[in-house]
């Protein structure tokens, strides 16, 4: 834990005490910012409690691509990463974002705690499918409509 980031401690203490109950025992190592910066280049923790700046259609070969900060091993994904940026067909781009998700929900590399980056606010007169996620906030916007 970067031991400048007070709320992220606090938070890691919680999960800390809330996984003992069941057994789970963790050490918390709280780091100066250099060795923090340090540990995520050299990839030295089997855990991580971190924080991430990105915009709202990220890198996703930072979080599932063959150097990822989880460390995550799929070779199928890995795969459909290094695909993706070759394919112009939006259909097949599509199946493979559908598919590249189906994945990740099933493995849970990261266990997202909150997201504060952007927030979809609808008024209950708006209908269709809203499900916004990580890669486009308006997804599937061309089936909302106004309700009566």
């Amino acid at each position: 834990m970067q031991s400048s980031q007070e709320l992220r401690i606090k938070v890691a203490e919680d999960i800390k005490k809330q996984l003992e109950k069941i057994g789970i025992i963790l050490n918390i190592r709280k780091v100066t910012d250099n060795q923090y910066i340090n540990c995520l280049q050299n990839k030295d923790y089997e855990m991580i409690l971190t924080g991430i700046s990105n915009g709202i259609s990220p890198d996703l070969g930072y979080f599932y691509g063959r150097e990822n900060i989880a460390q995550y091993e799929n070779e199928e994904v890995k795969s459909i990463i290094d695909e993706i940026g070759n394919i112009t067909d939006d259909n097949i781009i599509e199946e493979k974002y559908s598919k590249l998700s189906q994945i990740t929900q099933i493995d849970a590399p990261y266990i997202c705690l909150n997201r504060n980056k952007e927030v979809i606010i609808f008024n209950s007169k708006v209908g269709g499918e809203i499900i916004p996620n990580n890669y486009n906030l308006f997804n599937k916007i061309w089936t909302w409509s106004k309700q009566k």
